[in-house]
């Protein structure tokens, strides 16, 4: 099965003020209904030093009790890379800002984990559309930013039978 979802999300950082929004795309197979091996972009905004924020990763998302009640509840685990860089970078160079070669840009590592729940929507033969909701933490390990990210996202997938 092949899966595709895209959505946003909110988080809170641990340096005082600063929120942030972005976007998802994520893009998985499911060799097993428990089990999706995913790859994951998100790209937003960071109030704090207006920062654009770039996260490429990988990583498992599993299925553990199957459906329950008409959910289909999970539990993600990725390693990842973030850029981060401030919005007059990005307005000097947006291509090298949005692909990591630019001037200013802050590389950084981390994971995250993720626990939620996907609710099927429409079922047809051969995919099925789904809304999903989820709490999100993502954690850096280097002092080049804030350590940790804490949110909350929603989203909108489709599975397809290959």
């Amino acid at each position: 099965t092949l899966q595709l979802v895209g959505g946003l999300t909110a988080a809170k950082t641990e340096w005082g003020p600063d929120f942030t929004g972005v976007g998802t795309l994520k893009i998985g197979f499911l060799p097993l209904d428990w089990l999706s091996i995913f790859f994951m972009g998100k790209l937003g905004y960071g109030g704090t030093d207006s920062r654009m924020l770039t996260l490429v990763s990988v990583g498992l998302q599993l299925y553990p009790f199957g459906e329950i009640a008409g959910l289909k509840p999970y539990g993600r685990m990725s390693i990842g890379h973030q850029h981060e860089e401030s919005l007059s970078v990005v307005r000097d160079d947006p291509f090298g800002a949005l692909f990591g070669i630019g001037d200013g840009i802050r590389h950084r590592g981390g994971f995250e984990w993720a626990a939620g729940f996907d609710l099927p929507v429409k079922l047809r033969e051969g995919w099925n559309t789904f809304v999903s909701f989820e709490a999100t933490t993502i954690w850096f390990y280097d002092d080049r930013g804030p350590h940790w990210y804490i949110g909350a996202g929603a989203g909108l997938g489709a599975n397809f039978e290959l």
